[in-house]
């Protein structure tokens, strides 16, 4: 759980339903992702512009990374090699390569409303109110849109995708 206001995030025993420990991040945690093995947490930082890396076994702070301005979401690929991070102050979006717990690119756009395939080849992310984007996963490119809504519908701020990659399911108010 991430702590806005304390700068921390809680792990819960979820046996006992009970706090188990805290880790100290960095300012306004907003988000965060693990990796599938179980072994590394993310977390994005809203104020200080950077991701955190909580390592989950002994809960220490193993690194932290810069990302953009205003980081509000993360996402973790299926396989764990790369996170996704949009940093709202500039609406960019950062890839994070977990191996080496690095910046490896950065592109404008994208948004906290992100969702990869179940095959690790394609990003989607709401863009420009009514648009979702489909991206390459590694390259960051746009491959296709999907127009959603009519001219006077808000923004989409949940996407998800089906096991079988055929549908994405969209959400707005």
């Amino acid at each position: 759980i991430t702590n806005l206001s304390s700068d921390n995030v809680s792990v819960i025993n979820t046996d006992t339903k009970s706090l188990h420990t805290t880790v100290s991040v960095g300012d306004f945690p907003m988000d965060l992702a693990i990796t599938p093995t179980g072994d590394k947490a993310y977390v994005a930082n809203y104020w200080s512009g950077d991701v955190t890396i909580i390592s989950t076994m002994d809960y220490s702070v193993i690194g932290s990374i810069r990302v953009g301005s205003h980081p509000g979401a993360v996402l973790m690929n299926n396989s764990g090699t790369l996170v996704y991070v949009y940093n709202q102050g500039e609406s960019t979006t950062s890839l994070i390569d977990t191996r080496f717990d690095r910046v490896v690119k950065t592109v404008n756009g994208g948004s906290t409303a992100m969702v990869i395939s179940h095959d690790d080849r394609y990003l989607s992310t709401t863009h420009s109110g009514r648009q979702i984007l489909k991206l390459d996963a590694l390259t960051l490119q746009i491959i296709d849109f999907i127009t959603i809504g009519e001219n006077n519908s808000h923004p989409a701020h949940a996407i998800a995708i089906s096991p079988d990659g055929k549908h994405l399911y969209a959400t707005s108010s």
